[in-house]
């Protein structure tokens, strides 16, 4: 009979509370090489020890678990599956992992000058890449300490260009294509040098351009 508390109640007394059991985070994401924490809410409690976690693509992530209900997840190649976690009578929770591409601190310009702490014309410049399958378009940010422009990004075919700021003026079409290997190296081609006032820039594969 029931008890009240979601379970049932046997003629000697003895209850019996039903099991019930969720995956946190039910979305996870992570990129390739990384890690990170499923956790199975289980009730009641004494369920946790018996949980079997099952991938549906095992070259996509691995899990290794330490018995609490925690199991950690680690990204192997990219792709989606799930995973799916059960209770010794057979209750379920599924998540779904999707892994993104390994990205990579690439250096896309660099001030060869020693002019590089005039920051009035290395503010006006933003350079950026497009991914040109994805479409994916990430900024690279100037580093004071290594005086250039990085990009965190995976491998892939990019255009990059320069534009200006408000109240600056870019010269030239400063824009062009660059490979990423899956090592984080740089495919280049051809020099890409601006010039910003007196500052001198080189990169890859873009044509030269001044900011005015």
């Amino acid at each position: 009979q029931p008890d009240g508390n979601g379970g049932t109640t046997d003629q000697g007394g003895t209850s019996s509370q039903e099991t019930k059991i969720e995956l946190e985070p039910e979305h996870l994401e992570i990129e390739e090489g990384k890690g990170d924490e499923l956790k199975a809410i289980v009730t009641p409690s004494d369920k946790v020890s018996g949980l079997k976690w099952e991938i549906e693509d095992e070259s996509i992530v691995s899990v290794s678990t330490s018995g609490d209900g925690r199991a950690t997840v680690t990204a192997l190649s990219v792709g989606t599956t799930e995973i799916t976690v059960k209770t010794d009578d057979n209750k379920s929770a599924t998540a779904q992992v999707t892994v993104t591409p390994k990205k990579h601190v690439v250096t896309v310009a660099t001030v060869k000058t020693g002019e590089a702490d005039n920051k009035v014309p290395i503010q006006g410049v933003v350079v950026t890449m497009k991914d040109k399958v994805t479409g994916s378009i990430y900024t690279a940010e100037y580093k004071p300490d290594t005086k250039g422009y990085q990009a965190n990004c995976p491998a892939g075919n990019y255009t990059v260009t320069c534009s200006a700021k408000t109240g600056f003026t870019i010269e030239g079409v400063p824009s062009q294509d660059i490979i990423v290997n899956p090592n984080g190296t740089v495919d280049s081609s051809a020099n890409f040098t601006m010039n910003l006032n007196s500052i001198s820039i080189n990169t890859n594969n873009i044509t030269s351009l001044s900011v005015k």
